[in-house]
């Protein structure tokens, strides 16, 4: 997210799952440059690809929302928070994948 024009700025994977194949040399990808404000998420898909029981998806929309909504949060109240939004989201639907997020926030 930068603060800057309150952009999101999605960046693609650049290598397999880690631990999914033995010996994968996983890309370091390009350098990311944070101004003060921004902030960087780390997210698996199962946070936007949690579905509830009508198959609607979190979807990323929720998690963008979610992260300029959080941004005064400390980061680690920020993803329980985000974590309680998606399963309650879900409402009782069975979690299909992992929840795994790391949040980078660059101080101003």
């Amino acid at each position: 997210h930068r603060s800057a024009d309150d952009t999101m700025v999605e960046l693609g994977a650049s290598a397999p799952p880690l631990g999914v194949l033995p010996d994968v040399p996983v890309d370091p990808g390009e350098p990311v440059d944070l101004a003060p404000g921004d902030q960087f998420l780390v997210l698996t898909d199962g946070f936007f690809e949690y579905a509830d029981r009508s198959d609607e998806q979190f979807g990323m929309e929720r998690v963008h929302d979610w992260l300029r909504e959080s941004r005064s949060m400390p980061a680690r109240q920020a993803i329980l928070d985000l974590t309680a939004r998606v399963t309650a989201f879900a409402a009782g639907a069975p979690q299909m994948d992992d929840l795994t997020a790391v949040l980078i926030r660059r101080s101003k």
